[in-house]
């Protein structure tokens, strides 16, 4: 073994030590405690001779070892458990700390529940009301009108007990023509609104695909649709597609089997046009 290698184990052996938790702590407590001396013996100017004197006098006592050796006993055995009991009591200082940032939400959220449900309750409360003066308005106009009616109804029963009084055969038939009357005139009103609204949609259809006809187009139209009335006897009549074409888009015209022919809507528009001297 030469003398690199005599150094290397060495130093292997000390850096194991010094990993030792007691010995790198009893190292770390010496030189804290000691420091005044280790200071004195490398950084003084004096001679080796009185650097021991010195040391010996001063700083060699009992106490120099004593003290780092309890230091490092503390460090490792009763640190741990210092530790222990302070991360303890913060993990107890931290959970009530969250009960009570819990315990205030909660307190906060519940408070406005008891307001919105306050709230919601006061709003009930007027749509109740205003329900109620809406409904005690209706009640008192159907009383109105069930007064009204109780009266024309007591008209009426005086009256019929009359006529019953007079002739009550008489009554009976006249109280069928009424009702076969009233059905009648129901049913004509109901023919002549629908045939007022159809004639209504009609125009409005007829309006509508007039605008939507160009100034050539509507003449075309009167032209042909005057051709196939038979209004132009021993005149020609020449087709222009494009027209046609378009005329066919907008439902005047339509083919049967090879030739055109009007529609009813190409009809009605042509009556329109002759009733309203366009």
């Amino acid at each position: 073994m030469n003398i690199k290698d005599l150094f290397q184990s060495i130093f292997d052996s000390s850096n194991e030590r010094i990993k030792n938790p007691f010995i790198g702590s009893y190292i770390t407590a010496f030189i804290l405690c000691n420091w005044r001396a280790i200071f004195l013996l490398i950084f003084s100017d004096a001679t080796i001779e009185d650097k021991i004197v010195v040391i010996n006098h001063e700083y060699c006592s009992l106490s120099a070892i004593l003290w780092p050796l309890g230091i490092a006993f503390f460090y490792i055995l009763i640190l741990p458990y210092l530790n222990l009991i302070f991360d303890a009591l913060l993990s107890y200082s931290n959970s009530q700390k969250n009960i009570r940032l819990k315990t205030s939400v909660i307190s906060k959220l519940e408070q406005k529940k008891a307001e919105a449900k306050y709230e919601r309750e006061i709003a009930e409360e007027r749509a109740g009301t205003s329900e109620i003066s809406k409904l005690k308005n209706q009640i008192e106009r159907l009383n109105s009108e069930n007064e009204q009616l109780s009266q024309q109804n007591k008209e009426s029963f005086d009256r019929y007990n009359e006529a019953i009084k007079i002739k009550e055969n008489s009554e009976k038939e006249l109280s069928k023509a009424l009702v076969e009357s009233e059905n009648k005139h129901k049913n004509f009103e109901y023919e002549i609104n629908k045939k007022a609204s159809i004639d209504n949609t009609t125009k409005s259809l007829i309006q509508l695909i007039l605008s939507a006809l160009s100034e050539r187009e509507f003449s075309y139209f009167k032209r042909y649709a005057a051709f196939k009335e038979g209004n132009t006897k021993g005149k020609s009549f020449t087709l222009n597609s494009l027209i046609m074409d378009r005329l066919f888009e907008i439902g005047l015209i339509k083919k049967d089997e090879k030739i055109y022919i009007l529609t009813e809507l190409g009809n009605n528009i042509y009556a329109h046009i002759k009733e309203e001297g366009l």
